[in-house]
Order: C-alpha cells, then sequence, then structure tokens
C-alpha cells in the first residue's frame, strides 16, 4: 500500500458520534444560564419578556431573574406546544404542568415555537437519544463520578428503590409482591421484566389477563401515595371487541389492585379512574 494511497480504517471515538453545534444567540452579551452536562449543547439563546431562554439538545431552560427562579423543563417531558394571544408560546408537559413564554414580537414567538416543535418531535433512530451522547461525551470528558453512577446502578436497582421510596409493602403476607413473570420480557416487549402487583395474583394468572389488553401490557401499578395507599397502574386499552368481550383474570386483577391499596376492609373505598389519553 503506497503511503498517500488513504487508509480504509479511521478511529473514531465515541463523542465525535454526537457532535455538539454551534450556539445560535438572538443579541451579543447572553450567556447560558446553567452548567450543561456531558454531551449537552445549547443549540439556541434568546430573550422573553421576563428573563433568558435556552434550548438545548436535552432541555428547555427559562430563567426569570425578577423572581428569582427558573423552569428547566427536558425536551422528553413535553407533551405540547402551541402558541396562544400571537405572543405566547404555551407548553404542556406529561406531568400536566404548563410553562408560558411571553415574546415581544409576533415573529420571535413563532421563531420559538417553530423550533421546540422540531426539539420535541419523536425520535425516528434510536440512537440519537440523549442518553447516548450523555455517556459517550462522559468517556471523552473523564466524568469519573457520573461514570461510576452509571455503571453500578442498574435497572434493579432503581426499581427496588422506588418499591422502598413508595412504601409498598412486598414483605411475606404484604399486600403487594415483585414478578419475574416479565423475566425475558415473555410477557410484554415494552415492560420492564419486574413488574408489582397485588400478591394474590400468580403469575400464570397475569399471563390469562395480559392477552386481553392490546400488546399484553397488562395493568401494573408504577406509583403509589405513601398517605392514603392510593395507586397508578398504567395499562394499554382492553381488546373488548364489537361484541364487548369481557376478561375474569383481567378483571380480577383490577380488583385485586384495589383491595392491596387499603388491606383493611373496614377502610375500604373502591374508587377506580380511567384517565384514557385523547387522540
Amino acid at each position: 500500500m503506497e503511503e498517500s494511497e488513504v487508509q480504509s480504517l479511521q478511529h473514531i471515538s465515541p463523542c465525535e458520534l454526537y457532535p455538539k453545534a454551534q450556539t445560535v444567540t438572538q443579541e451579543e452579551g447572553l450567556t447560558v444560564p446553567f452548567t450543561p452536562l456531558c454531551g449537552e449543547y445549547v443549540a439556541f439563546l434568546g430573550r422573553t419578556t421576563t428573563g433568558i431562554l435556552a434550548l438545548s439538545n436535552y432541555r428547555l431552560y427559562h430563567q426569570i431573574p425578577e423572581h428569582n427562579t427558573c423552569h428547566n423543563i427536558p425536551l422528553g417531558l413535553v407533551e405540547q406546544v402551541e402558541v396562544r394571544d400571537i405572543l405566547y408560546v404555551q407548553i404542556s408537559c406529561k406531568d400536566a404542568t404548563l410553562c408560558r413564554l411571553a415574546f415581544s414580537t409576533s415573529e420571535e414567538c413563532m421563531e420559538w415555537m417553530r423550533r421546540l416543535l422540531k426539539a420535541t418531535s419523536p425520535i425516528k433512530n434510536m440512537d440519537y437519544l440523549f442518553a447516548f451522547a450523555l455517556y459517550a461525551w462522559a468517556q471523552e470528558e473523564g466524568s469519573e463520578e457520573l461514570l461510576s453512577r452509571l455503571s453500578n446502578t442498574t435497572t434493579v436497582d432503581f426499581f427496588n428503590s422506588e418499591v422502598e421510596r413508595l412504601q409498598f409493602d412486598v414483605s411475606k403476607g404484604g399486600p403487594w409482591r415483585v414478578s419475574l413473570a416479565n423475566k425475558d420480557y415473555r410477557l410484554c416487549g415494552s415492560y420492564p421484566q419486574r413488574l408489582l402487583v397485588p400478591a394474590g395474583i400468580p403469575d400464570q394468572q397475569l399471563d390469562a389477563a395480559s392477552k386481553f389488553r392490546s400488546s399484553r401490557r397488562v395493568p401494573a401499578v408504577v406509583w403509589r401515595h405513601r398517605g392514603n395507599g392510593a395507586v397508578i397502574a398504567r395499562c394499554s386499552q382492553p381488546e373488548v371487541g364489537w361484541l364487548g368481550w369481557r376478561s375474569s383474570d383481567d378483571e380480577a386483577l383490577i380488583n385485586a389492585i384495589l383491595n392491596a391499596c387499603s388491606p383493611d376492609p373496614e377502610k375500604r373505598k373502591k374508587l377506580l379512574i380511567m384517565a384514557t389519553a385523547v387522540v
């Protein structure tokens, strides 16, 4: 091979797969109002009528100096972006919070709305999720503390810490248990391998109940109110069909969740609220 011949193999560091873009600044003198994470870059920096607005590849950050406060919104938390009253951009989040940004002109308002819509649009390639850029740049920049946390903490650790934090009683004889029915994702490919279910529901019944739900996304508990014991359970739509089919296993699971919220029958109030998304 001649020296002038271009080599077919080149070494590319992980961070080169996630290059940082230059910041587009509305006016000179503006500075980023937060410390970016590894792999994070600010794409746009400007002003609202009340403060400084920064849009990065991970978040939308709005600093309001007058009130000594800020809005720090991860892009994945954004549910909807819309213009209100010509000069306002309203951001609806998946945690039911709202953020309204006021601009001096309608042109600025529309420009920021377009930026936000593009930044929050669904990702077509999972490789461009910010988590991968974070990890790649953490290796490059030598963030040992972050890398240690990422490598030493597993999904099992997160799951167990949440069970403890929300005070689920998963002890022997308690109302809840941790099911491994979805080990290796045999039950549902879009659910975690550990599921929190009522202790009285065996894995066989859980499998039978999942067949009645779209994509086998069986009702699984994800949150608990530590004061009154009420829970939130996620699931997909029941496949009732045109004839209104029912599933005794699915109904038994839902009833068991209600009973597990308050093991004491005298204090038990069965209230079921179906929070169906509007499409």
